[in-house]
């Protein structure tokens, strides 16, 4: 889990960073886009967006919460809680967006890739039994 200071920030610093974070993302061409979020969040920042993103996507897709669950390693209150946040529409913007063929194809290889990560992290936690 990402560690967050305990020290709060005034809004206005909030909004400001925030602004700054788009800004840098908006005005950037994609590979360096790519590079710069590789460069400033951990695998555990990027592997928890790229889940929030495709259960977005499958949300949208009807699929139920059990299997976004499972095919996420997600609990299924997670899902339920964004399925509410869904309804009540707070992520129209970003399904908007991802409803784009090209972002939706692009989320959907990232479905793909994720789904490899329990395998993965299961392999590396075996051979290190192994050793």
């Amino acid at each position: 889990m990402p560690h967050v200071s305990s020290q709060p920030l005034e809004k206005k610093q909030v909004h400001q960073l925030n602004k700054n974070f788009i800004r840098l993302l908006a005005s950037t061409v994609s590979g360096t886009r790519e590079q710069a979020l590789s460069e400033l969040l951990t695998r555990t920042e990027r592997l928890m967006i790229a889940k929030r993103l495709g259960m977005l996507v499958l949300i949208s897709e009807g699929v139920s919460a059990y299997n976004i669950a499972k095919k996420l390693c997600l609990s299924t209150s997670t899902v339920a809680r964004f399925e509410v946040k869904v309804e009540a529409g707070a992520f129209n913007k970003t399904l908007a967006l991802l409803k784009k063929k090209e972002s939706k194809s692009f989320i959907l290889g990232i479905l793909g890739e994720l789904a490899a990560v329990p395998f993965e992290v299961q392999k590396r936690r075996s051979t290190r039994r192994n050793k």
